[in-house]
């Protein structure tokens, strides 16, 4: 299970960093 949480977190951590992506293209 340890290994799941591991992988959903890097998943997670590559979805928010799409998302500050997109973010910093629609403010400039």
């Amino acid at each position: 299970t340890c290994f799941r949480i591991a992988k959903a977190l890097k998943q997670c951590r590559e979805a928010l960093t799409k998302a500050a992506e997109c973010y910093k293209e629609n403010r400039s």
